[in-house]
């Protein structure tokens, strides 16, 4: 054993740095039984389970001089740069309206309510629900941690058991940021709708899921064929299809994780941060211009309208199956440019392989 001083101390704390147990009190546990990270030198490190910096702590401390163990100290602190995650994978007051994650490891049976916000801060604390079963999937990321998706097959409906949507916020915050994390790959070579917020589009009149106003948007579509993903913002006129714009060459890879921050703001514009694994693009060349121009932007004003769903069941051709959704999300305002690029870099590094 060996009791060094703690930098950033002062002088009044020391460390053991041969310690690779944790301290509890006056009986030191061994660090599998369900704790958190790795010990080396006596500093047990560890990253938060839902992404930001790693963390560095003394496992076993005490005051300079004295034998009584305190236990745990946070070397991030000490170091004199403390840095603990914020917010939604680093974005501060995030303003979520729903998280979809299937981080809880549990698998979705049919038509039974379940949680898929995993703990998050969200305006709904609802449940969602699906008309088809979808057996949880595991896999380890590029950093060895388990990390699970939800497959999606033709016509699952998973929704949110009720309506919710914070119509106001949206409006009155000049827009709304939508993110997916997927493994994109379709049983499919054409078009395949992936989500769509029903209802949310100002010309939508319908007051449920189903056939009316489902492509009045926000939605996304993907074509595997073409590695091409469509993305129709939320239409303000009568116009069919929406106004569309398409993001060529994203899917590059359909077995790999893709990240996808779509940001729409009240003029209508949207732009696109992507990651895939190491492949990267931000929003210098992703602002879109959209095609069909008809159908502007626009939000409807009634509150709680509109409802998220993945993988519809209205869709004509069904057929497809997605390999899988690790998250997804929606925030009542358009995030700047440096939160949506810390998002993404934060799912990103989350869940890729």
């Amino acid at each position: 054993m060996a009791w060094v001083n703690v930098p950033g101390s002062n002088g009044l704390l020391e460390y053991d740095n041969t310690a690779s147990l944790m301290a509890g009190g006056m009986v030191d546990i061994d660090v599998s039984q369900g704790c958190n990270g790795t010990i080396a030198g006596g500093i047990r490190t560890f990253t938060p389970p839902n992404g930001g910096n790693p963390q560095k702590i003394y496992v076993k401390t005490r005051r300079a001089g004295e034998t009584k163990i305190l236990g745990e100290l946070s070397k991030n602190y000490y170091d004199g740069y403390e840095v603990l995650p914020q917010g939604y994978y680093g974005v501060s007051a995030p303003e979520l309206q729903w998280v979809m994650s299937a981080q809880s490891g549990a698998s979705v049976a049919v038509n039974t309510a379940i949680d898929l916000s995993n703990g998050e801060d969200t305006v709904y604390t609802g449940t969602w629900t699906s008309l088809v079963a979808s057996t949880v999937n595991s896999y380890s990321n590029s950093a060895g941690a388990t990390k699970y998706y939800l497959p999606l097959t033709s016509g699952s409906d998973l929704k949110t058991s009720v309506a919710t949507s914070s119509n106001s916020d949206i409006i009155s915050n000049g827009g709304y940021t939508v993110w997916l994390t997927l493994i994109p790959h379709s049983t499919r070579t054409s078009w395949h709708r992936l989500w769509n917020y029903w209802n949310l589009a100002s010309i939508s009149t319908a007051s449920t899921v189903g056939y009316a106003d489902a492509y009045k948007g926000p939605l996304l579509f993907t074509q595997t064929y073409n590695n091409r993903i469509m993305y129709k913002r939320p239409s303000a006129t009568i116009h069919k299809d929406g106004d569309w714009a398409m993001l060529d060459n994203i899917v590059t890879d359909n077995t790999g994780v893709l990240t996808l921050i779509l940001r729409t703001t009240s003029s209508g514009d949207t732009t696109l941060w992507v990651r895939n694994g190491t492949y990267s693009v931000d929003a210098a060349s992703q602002t879109h211009v959209f095609d069909g121009v008809a159908g502007g932007y626009g939000i409807r004003t009634v509150a709680n309208s509109a409802t998220p769903v993945f993988a519809d069941a209205y869709y004509p051709g069904q057929g497809e199956t997605f390999t899988g959704v690790m998250e997804s999300g929606f925030a009542n305002r358009p995030f700047t440019d440096a939160e949506c690029q810390t998002l993404a870099d934060g799912l990103n590094d989350e869940f890729k392989r």
